[in-house]
């Protein structure tokens, strides 16, 4: 495996041997690198030649406000192309054998070039209410929710699909808490593979327009533990406000708490997260399923990175249904989630 990595390695980069990278910056953002010798904005483009083995820079794209980063745009002789994080190029892994030599003065072009586009979070109808969405049909035991959907990425077009089944099973206790529990069965259709089950706890509060969820468990392989239970713990748990007007929003910060078990041990961490909910009105939105009017909901979540003081943020945006409660778009990081099919009960939703 290790030997077919490098090969694989090696293949790209006498592609990349042919020394130039092409970064072009539409409107919407620039392009930095982390050593800062390189920064371009919108309209502007730069021609970088590769021409040794010292060769390496990771290059970000920043959205201007009102945009977000939706990928690297795939074309022939792209470069990162449909990926949504940071494009590392570098030469820095070869040097001394000599593979890349005969391709370090050639001239053929690669392009690195990120897509934005409008931030579907930045603006929505400015009316209603988002009580109009709260709805608690598949939170009543026994209910059994199917919901088919197509996840697309939008810098590259690829997509996939998969069918999440959902049954209330009832009352329970959850890490002490009272709580509904829901089985969700994922199924991915396009490409198949394997079901995964999961154990949602939940409870629903009508009088708060709230549903709060205090977390999940599943029992499965764990790489380096075997068979093993996850057991994710949201402490205060996290709260889906519907209580809210145009503009308003709901702040919370709170703790998940992840616990592996395995063979009568048990491993535990915490990361803190700090998520604010947002309701930008009442909108309709087509998708593959019909036309439904939604509630246009912004989530932004904020944790510690990885480095003391830095953080890491991201954006979900949800466009969930007036008339039954169910999500039926998503957007977060350039993928696009959008409901093909579903039944609530019998109750088909379209």
């Amino acid at each position: 495996m290790q030997l077919f990595m490098r090969l694989t390695l090696v293949a790209l980069l006498l592609g990349l041997g042919a020394c130039k990278v092409r970064i072009i910056v539409p409107e919407g953002g620039t392009v930095v690198s982390d050593s800062r010798t390189y920064i371009l904005g919108p309209g502007e483009r730069v021609t970088i030649d590769v021409v040794d083995y010292f060769f390496s820079e990771t290059f970000h794209a920043e959205p201007d406000d009102g945009f977000v980063f939706l990928g690297w745009r795939k074309r022939e002789r792209s470069l990162c192309g449909g990926k949504v994080t940071a494009c590392r190029i570098s030469t820095v892994e070869f040097a001394g054998d000599g593979a890349l030599d005969p391709f370090l003065e050639g001239d053929t072009v690669f392009f690195l070039e990120p897509v934005f586009g409008p931030d579907p979070g930045s603006s929505g109808s400015g009316s209603g209410m988002a009580s109009a969405c709260f709805k608690t049909d598949q939170f009543v035991p026994g209910t059994v929710t199917r919901l088919t959907y197509r996840e697309t990425e939008s810098a590259s077009g690829r997509f996939t699909r998969f069918r999440n089944t959902s049954r209330t099973i009832g009352r329970t206790m959850f890490e002490g808490n009272s709580a509904l529990e829901i089985e969700a069965v994922n199924t991915p259709l396009r490409p198949a593979d394997e079901e995964s089950t999961i154990n949602l706890y939940v409870d629903v509060d009508e009088s708060a327009r709230e549903v709060l969820t205090y977390g999940n468990r599943f029992t499965g392989e764990v790489e380096g533990f075997g068979e093993a239970m996850v057991t994710n713990e949201n402490i205060p748990p996290v709260v889906q406000s519907f209580n809210l007007g145009p503009g308003d929003t709901y702040e919370q910060t709170y703790e998940s708490v992840n616990t592996i078990t395995a063979d009568r041990a048990a491993l535990s961490s915490r990361s803190t997260y700090s998520l604010t909910t947002r309701f930008l009105g009442l909108e309709p939105v087509t998708v593959m399923a019909g036309t439904f009017q939604t509630c246009k909901i912004v989530q932004d979540t904020e944790t510690q990175g990885v480095l003391p003081g830095s953080t890491i943020s991201f954006r979900l945006v949800l466009w969930i249904d007036r008339a039954t409660g169910v999500m039926v778009r998503s957007e977060q990081e350039g993928i696009v989630t959008e409901l093909e099919e579903g039944t609530l009960g019998s109750l088909v939703i379209q």
